[in-house]
């Protein structure tokens, strides 16, 4: 028997449960399932898309404040196998058999060291534990973290990591002239390119009251000198300074 969940926030299942106190994510989804007839002699499996306390997120999921949304994984005791969604990393919850499939293919840099799949689920008897295996899924172009000088990254461009989405770190100490264009020569599609070396270090150190104290302009120049090998351009000052007035006329 497969059973289908949505994603139900407390608000929408208060109007079918009067006589019931719903407060939370977990009093709303426990309500609906008792709703549902179980027949406990038949294998019941459970489709739904949940927000399961303890599940391993990334970047590209939105998750509410405080975790809010989460539920807790008891609920689903009931059940011979729960099929869960939107969770992008594959993964068991608590109990092999409360599984994330995750997604096919990676949509953040955060996803990059995981390995995308199909879960592929065996029921047998009432009350055996189920067969899960996995089929690997490859993505035509993989999503790459990459860290290191500039002649190290570029060294490391073989066939497969130049058609990669990459996310490259550099370290070197030295001012690099346009990094990112010398990179885009070797490598076709980058995400984003950071510097963390100690200079940078030591910008990013740098307390709120000193930032509060120093002029926009001078900070963005240094910004830009450090990111570029170079000063800005009379029309990239222009530029600056027409964003810069236009933000400082808005919170007038």
């Amino acid at each position: 028997n497969f059973h289908l969940l949505p994603f139900i926030k407390p608000a929408n299942v208060r109007s079918f449960f009067e006589d019931k106190e719903i407060n939370s994510y977990t009093d709303a989804v426990s309500a609906a399932l008792e709703g549902i007839s179980l027949d406990a002699n038949e294998r019941n499996v459970l489709v739904t898309h949940q927000f399961v306390t303890g599940a391993k997120c990334c970047d590209s999921e939105e998750l509410q404040v405080g975790g809010v949304d989460q539920i807790s994984a008891e609920l689903f005791d009931c059940f011979d196998y729960v099929a869960l969604g939107h969770i992008h990393s594959s993964q068991k919850i608590g109990k092999d058999y409360i599984r994330y499939s995750g997604t096919p293919i990676k949509y953040s840099v955060s996803e990059a060291e995981d390995e995308k799949s199909i879960t592929v689920v065996e029921l047998s008897k009432k009350g055996s534990a189920p067969k899960i295996s996995y089929i690997p899924l490859k993505m035509k172009h993989d999503v790459k973290k990459l860290r290191g000088t500039m002649n190290e990254i570029l060294d490391m461009a073989t066939d497969e990591l130049k058609d990669a989405y990459v996310s490259i770190t550099l370290t070197d100490e030295e001012v690099l002239f346009r990094p990112k264009d010398r990179l885009s020569e070797v490598y076709n599609h980058i995400i984003e390119v950071q510097i963390d070396n100690t200079r940078m270090n030591a910008l990013l150190r740098h307390d709120s009251a000193e930032s509060e104290d120093t002029d926009p302009v001078v900070l963005f120049h240094e910004f830009f000198q450090e990111m570029n090998g170079q000063p800005m351009s009379d029309k990239e000052q222009e530029l600056l300074l027409y964003v810069i007035n236009s933000i400082t006329q808005t919170e007038r």
